[in-house]
């Protein structure tokens, strides 16, 4: 356990929010940060972290992550227009921080967020495209990308309003 506590520490201490460790692809490529699906999964293993172990630090981490990319009314190189799929998942994260903090901040960008699958390009079968480059194109990551976040929104917010379109989506690519 000592290795894998070793692992995440120097994660942390390697990594900031314009230069995240596990994204080093970006890094070496001189790309700037942007709002984007493989910080959310390293986000949410934080989040999993805390929850675990209770180590604030992990919270923290996560906190100041999100607060680096959420400045105004939209994240960091966020483009609602491009209907990305992709841009959904870092968005799972928001839920938590709102609940714990209750700032507006943070649900003002799950609302975007939400906008977005509401007006999300969709094939004639009623599936989410992936992103609007790849149009009638459903990928499995882009169900795991937004039918979480989706669902979550809908039971927090929503009443569950669109409880039956999140299952007929996720039954027409079974």
């Amino acid at each position: 356990m000592k290795k894998v506590e070793k692992f995440i520490d120097e994660i942390m201490t390697m990594s900031t929010p314009d230069k995240p460790i596990w994204n080093i692809e970006k890094i070496k490529e001189g790309k700037p940060p942007k709002w984007n699906y493989v910080d959310g999964c390293m986000l949410l293993a934080f989040l999993e972290l805390y929850e675990m172990t209770e180590d604030v630090n992990y919270y923290h981490f996560v906190k100041d992550y999100i607060d680096y990319y959420i400045k105004d009314d939209s994240p960091l190189g966020y483009c609602f227009d491009d209907f990305n799929l992709d841009n959904i998942n870092e968005g799972k994260v928001l839920f938590y921080i709102y609940e714990k903090t209750k700032d507006e901040k943070y649900k003002k960008i799950i609302d975007l967020l939400y906008k977005q699958l509401q007006q999300q390009p969709r094939t004639k079968e009623g599936n989410f495209w992936h992103k609007l480059i790849y149009p009638n194109q459903i990928w499995l990551d882009g169900l795991y990308m937004a039918m979480p976040f989706y669902m979550m929104y809908e039971t927090k917010f929503n009443h569950l309003k669109n409880y039956k379109d999140i299952y007929t989506q996720i039954t027409n690519v079974r």
